[in-house]
């Protein structure tokens, strides 16, 4: 692993295999879980944060054609969490307020997904967390991109972003 990338480790290293002649072979069982033990909302917040630093920072160094890697995610998570609502507000005088009629596109995505999941056999409880977390997500990717693109300008080492306590932590 390269120990300046904060997260989506395995993703990077993957496009550098591939980039060295490497070959990645997928089998088709489970082989791992990964258990993100998270129970408060600032865990998740933390997680998305760290998301999107991590969009940032791996379609920095290979964003690039062919690989194009996290290029449509850190693309959402700009245009959705930063350019569309600060443009929004911005333009809310002009509009005379209609401009913030697109800041409905967020509570319409987040009910289409809540509906979407319970359809498919969730709970309501799930299905609303699922939903939740879908359409406010861009928020906190959008400040961790921005986090990365400050420590790129500063010259600082990043850091990682821890988002489980010390009371999940699993034994």
């Amino acid at each position: 692993y390269d120990n300046t990338v904060i997260a989506a480790e395995d993703d990077e290293l993957s496009v550098r295999l591939r980039q060295n002649g490497g070959k990645i072979y997928r089998i088709d069982r489970v082989s791992t879980l990964h258990d993100m033990d998270m129970h408060h909302v600032s865990e998740w917040w933390n997680r998305a944060r760290r998301g999107g630093y991590a969009y940032a920072q791996v379609s920095s160094l290979h964003g690039a054609p062919p690989e194009k890697k996290f290029v449509r995610e850190i693309r959402r998570t700009w245009t959705w969490g930063f350019l569309v609502p600060v443009a929004t507000v911005s333009l809310a005088f002009l509009t005379h307020g209609w401009s913030l009629l697109v800041l409905l596109r967020y509570p319409l995505t987040t009910l289409k997904t809540i509906y979407s999941y319970h359809k498919q056999g969730f709970s309501w409880s799930d299905s609303i967390a699922w939903g939740l977390s879908c359409g406010l997500v861009v928020f906190p990717e959008a400040i961790g991109a921005m986090s990365f693109l400050l420590n790129r300008v500063q010259n600082q080492q990043h850091e990682i972003i821890e988002y489980k306590g010390p009371q999940s932590s699993v034994s």
